[in-house]
């Protein structure tokens, strides 16, 4: 058998095995779907939905529902869950016990009820200390700024610089 042959066979081998596991993945797990609404009916776009059970690696998985309310979880291993639906200004859902099987969708909607909205602001720093008895502005002029300055060059000429400032008498 040629080299050549010998690779395809093996390439076309991978391929089916690749295949056929990510076939079985697929029917190994559920999905939990559903839709997430205020109590007048509205469709409430960007709450979080989020998942929790022994049988997830991470212990937890979340979503955002889309602007139409909906959302949807997928590859959830077969265990039984919790799920928890959350957003700003609503008070939070939660559903126990959503039993998932292999194959199964589990529809789990929710009705969230407004909620009193709360805001912690925490200001850390303090306030700059402020001379409230002196009135002295000070301002210090580079040598480059004072040499192109259209005055003459002799100290005599610089308290035209200071406002308010009076050149002493004959000079």
């Amino acid at each position: 058998m040629s080299r050549t042959v010998i690779l395809w066979n093996v390439l076309m081998v991978c391929t089916l095995v690749g295949a056929s596991a990510w076939g079985q993945a697929g029917t190994n797990s559920g999905v939990i779907a559903g839709e997430v609404d205020d109590s007048s009916g509205a469709h409430i776009a960007g709450a979080t939905v989020e998942i929790a059970g022994p049988a997830l690696i991470g212990r937890a998985r979340d979503v955002q529902t889309g602007d139409d309310g909906l959302y949807r979880i997928v590859n959830v291993p077969p265990g039984i869950y919790s799920v928890t639906a959350t957003q700003i200004g609503f008070n939070t859902s939660k559903r126990q016990g959503i039993e998932i099987t292999t194959g199964f969708t589990a529809t789990v909607n929710f009705s969230l009820t407004p909620g009193s909205v709360e805001q912690t602001v925490t200001v850390t720093g303090e306030a700059p200390v402020l001379d409230t008895q002196d009135t002295v502005v000070q301002k210090i002029l580079s040598n480059p700024v004072i040499e192109a300055l259209p005055i003459g060059k002799s100290a005599a000429d610089y308290p035209s610089l200071i406002p308010g400032a009076v050149a002493p008498a004959g000079n």
